[in-house]
């Protein structure tokens, strides 16, 4: 091709902590690479820090002057994946938005005192009222500040900046609470990157559920546990992740569980997929608005059907073709769910392939990096986003 090859900065605070924004950084990163493109990941430096993430090139900073710097000397977009201030006159770049902190200063939209999702929109008055009542976040003074201020900010800079959602959930959200739409557009994150054909469940052991994530109350491990009290059909769950733990394990045993219920604490990538193979269906019980519904695609791009709840953005993920949906604390609909799918093996085979069809179509690599390159487009001014080949 006759340009150069896009240079891109993927800034995230702490490209070596654990979560679902790292992970997307280095998925969406490495296949930049594989375009063509030359990538490289931004963070401050920290005590661990190396020379590369995942194959990607790190480059540690101290502080946002000497980012921007960088940016402007070295970049032809910075990609932002976390909250930072906004010089006066920036560089090409674009925000993606991958949680609640533009619509909810706690960022969780959880009601803790009534153990249900959050739909109001972000007021100073409202979400003062909520730390006390609903216990939805801090009460520390400092922490209210420094939260409301955060949210705040996150508001003005979806304003001055191409800003991209992981869901519509979040761009409603965010115009909700005072944010323009003009600069804001929703780009649903790409599904992982699964090798070889359609594996099928198997079929010489009873049924097997899996939930992963963090053991806490809003992802809805108890109405996971509830519910498997009444499936009727003999089966097991699988719970792998961290968290408390001991509580949901007192919880199996109080429902007479735990010789249905394995906990296998936190597991590695190698270790969850082969778990996942294994299962029969994911279920996915978020009580809180969850803002994108990575865990859907995760076990699509397996093969896998999954059962999730209507909260946040995860029905713009959790495609019919291979998702059932049941509204949160609704013990009888996952029940039943869960029933159909350990009794009917054909149905949830098939909604199987069907998911791993939609992760490598719809969800594709390939056309999320068309839908990124163009924004990436918007915000330079560049003729041409083809990188060399």
């Amino acid at each position: 091709m006759s340009r150069d090859a896009l240079r891109v900065g993927h800034y995230v605070r702490d490209p070596w902590d654990v979560g679902g924004i790292q992970t997307y950084v280095q998925r969406v990163g490495q296949a930049q690479l594989e375009r063509g493109y030359r990538v490289r990941i931004l963070g401050f430096a920290t005590p661990n820090h190396r020379s590369h993430v995942g194959g990607i090139p790190y480059t540690p900073l101290n502080d946002e002057a000497e980012l921007y710097a960088v940016v402007r000397r070295e970049l032809d977009v910075l990609h932002l994946h976390q909250g930072i201030p906004i010089p006066p006159d920036p560089p090409p770049m674009v925000r993606s938005m991958h949680d609640n902190s533009g619509s909810c200063p706690s960022g969780s939209r959880y009601l803790r005192q009534r153990k249900r999702p959050c739909n109001r929109s972000f007021t100073f008055s409202g979400c003062l009222w909520g730390r006390f009542a609903d216990r939805c976040g801090s009460a520390r003074p400092q922490n209210i500040w420094r939260e409301f201020r955060h949210t705040s900010r996150e508001l003005s800079h979806a304003d001055q900046i191409r800003t991209l959602t992981v869901s519509q959930f979040l761009k409603t959200e965010m115009a909700r609470s005072g944010s323009g739409v003009e600069r804001t557009h929703t780009l649903l994150s790409p599904a992982p990157h699964v090798d070889g054909p359609f594996v099928p469940p198997p079929t010489d052991s009873l049924p097997r559920f899996l939930f992963f994530g963090r053991l806490v109350p809003e992802k809805g491990v108890d109405w996971l546990l509830q519910a498997l009290s009444n499936v009727s059909t003999p089966c097991r769950l699988d719970i792998a992740g961290e968290g408390y733990a001991d509580r949901y394990k007192s919880m199996a045993d109080d429902l007479g569980l735990r010789d249905r219920v394995t906990f296998h604490g936190w597991l590695d990538s190698p270790e969850l997929s082969e778990l996942i193979r294994t299962s029969r269906a994911v279920v996915f019980p978020s009580v809180w608005h969850e803002p994108a519904g990575l865990v859907t695609l995760e076990a699509a791009a397996h093969g896998r059907p999954v059962i999730a709840s209507t909260v946040g953005g995860i029905p713009e993920y959790a495609h019919e073709d291979f998702a059932y949906l049941v509204p949160p604390h609704d013990v009888a609909g996952l029940a039943d769910r869960m029933d159909e799918l350990a009794r009917d093996y054909n149905t949830a085979e098939t909604m199987g392939r069907r998911g791993m069809h939609c992760a490598r179509t719809r969800f594709g690599m390939d056309a999320f990096l068309d839908r990124l390159e163009m924004h990436y487009h918007a915000v330079t001014g560049a003729s041409s986003m083809v990188p060399v080949t």
